[in-house]
């Protein structure tokens, strides 16, 4: 699997910095779920005014403020490391393959471009592969823990939140494609606007603008194109902003559903006000951690091709030298009774 390679490329660059951020991004994932535990059983106890074991998870949770406050410098200082190690450790690698390759290849424009996308990738796309995976991998273990969590109250709960992130990341998946439809659309037309623009900018154009009176043909032009990309805007954002009121309004009512359902449990003795809180705390977690691993998936396959162009280039020199050994072995040229004479005239 890819992810597996991403992970093994790091651990032969720096095992010990990678396994400390995988360890310590793994834990950080696992605070949430935690936090929610903590807040339940404090409620719990002081319910039924048990003081001194609420104290503890009130300790429990100031800790959690604390840890919170410094994970980022913790990730941070982990992150120069890595990087500094990826760096040392692969831009020789990186220059070694280029000074070995075919001479030609440095006038190959497809060589040059994979060369600076093996760049990007040692500059910062490679962690970045990397602290996606890890955070990936311990969104999963947040989610697992969430669904135990609720399922031992009762698994409607757990229905009731998938039902509630497919409703939302369908909304996200469809206002996504049709905003990059709209980019690209956007693009065409503004590459077309800008070239009247500099028609109608450029001396030499002015001179053959005027001797043809094709000035008004190209204003309105350009003005059309300024018009539709601005009709298509508007639009757009019209349709979307109508859209999203109405799938929030839907997310609210389900959650004013949701909210409803639980006091009518309490109220009935199925459930208590610790489990109320944990069950609305981890409906939050839930839907955004889903939501997460989605954007963090489309995340990793986007950065594929920079890594892959570093495995290509590292693999010229390899092709080279294998076909230089199949060559000297296949094409071997003797020659015998020959005979080289120099010519040298004196003055």
């Amino acid at each position: 699997m890819k992810f597996l390679k991403k992970i093994k490329l790091l651990l032969e660059i720096t095992p010990f910095f990678s396994i400390v951020y995988l360890v310590i991004d793994l834990l950080l994932h696992l605070v949430p779920n935690v936090e929610i535990e903590s807040v339940k059983k404090m409620t719990d106890y002081m319910m039924s005014n048990e003081w001194n074991a609420a104290l503890f998870y009130i300790c429990v949770l100031i800790s959690i403020l604390v840890i919170k406050g410094i994970q980022s410098q913790i990730l941070s200082i982990l992150d120069i490391c890595l990087q500094n190690k990826v760096a040392k450790k692969m831009y020789p690698k990186l220059y070694d393959s280029i000074y070995h390759t075919n001479i030609l290849n440095l006038d190959k424009a497809e060589f040059l471009l994979e060369v600076k996308k093996a760049r990007t990738a040692i500059d910062g796309k490679i962690l970045e592969d990397f602290y996606t995976i890890t955070s990936f991998a311990g969104t999963i273990i947040s989610v697992v823990a969430v669904c135990i969590s609720v399922t031992r109250i009762s698994p409607i709960y757990l229905g009731i939140f998938i039902f509630m992130v497919i409703i939302q990341n369908a909304f996200v998946f469809c206002y996504t494609k049709e905003s990059i439809d709209l980019m690209q659309f956007h693009n065409k037309k503004q590459r077309e606007h800008d070239y009247f623009n500099e028609l109608l900018q450029d001396k030499s154009a002015i001179k053959e603008i005027r001797s043809f009176f094709v000035f008004d043909w190209l204003e309105n032009k350009r003005k059309d194109i300024y018009n539709n990309i601005e009709s298509s805007h508007i639009k757009f954002s019209g349709k979307w902003t109508k859209t999203n009121i109405f799938w929030s309004s839907i997310m609210f009512l389900i959650e004013a559903m949701l909210l409803l359902f639980l006091v009518e449990q309490t109220r009935i003795g199925n459930i208590d006000v610790g489990q109320v809180i944990l069950i609305l705390q981890s409906n939050v977690l839930f839907v955004s951690s889903v939501s997460n691993m989605i954007d963090l998936a489309s995340k990793l396959k986007q950065n594929d091709m920079y890594v892959e162009a570093f495995n290509e280039v590292s693999e010229y020199q390899k092709l080279e030298h294998r076909i230089c050994k199949e060559a000297s072995k296949d094409l071997l040229v003797n020659l015998k009774n020959i005979v080289f004479i120099l010519m040298i005239e004196l003055h």
